[in-house]
């Protein structure tokens, strides 16, 4: 119960980090410094460039800002839309739970009544008995020894 519950938040909280947080650590921030680094290492930042470099790395910072944003969104929509797909699926086992199936209905219903079945091997030797009478043994062991509806006549 309430053990699943707290499993089933971290699992949603390891997602939304995973989505959010982490891209926005590796993929902003980190392509912002990789800006400011790589023009440090290859010599095309020093004092008298530094404060045009810090707005290519700003504008960098930027432009993958935005796209974490769009990414962002979409995450957030995705959720939204298996939050209500698990609603649907949580409602309609609801509904089935309290409509009982077809198969359940069907074997609420009571069987048809068989006519009583005799043995052939007691010498039922009736002219009423046809072959097509025959049938196998309702308790489920046919032995391969049929068994006739007897009709007997008034």
């Amino acid at each position: 119960g309430q053990q699943q519950q707290q499993q089933h938040v971290g699992w949603i909280l390891a997602r939304w980090i995973d989505a959010i947080v982490t891209p926005l650590l590796l993929d902003v921030l980190g392509g912002a410094g990789a800006v400011w680094g790589f023009s440090e290492i290859v010599g095309w930042r020093n004092r008298a460039t530094q404060s045009q470099w810090s707005w290519v790395a700003r504008g960098a910072a930027g432009a993958l800002g935005y796209r974490w944003m769009q990414q962002v969104y979409d995450f957030v929509q995705h959720e939204r839309r298996g939050q209500q797909e698990v609603q649907r699926s949580l409602d309609r086992t609801r509904q089935q739970q309290q409509t009982p199936s077809t198969e359940q209905q069907q074997q609420q219903q009571p069987r048809p009544s068989t006519p009583k079945s005799y043995n052939t091997m007691d010498r039922v030797s009736s002219p009423d008995v046809e072959l097509a009478d025959l049938q196998f043994k309702e308790d489920g062991t046919d032995d391969g020894v049929p068994v006739a509806n007897v009709a007997t006549s008034g």
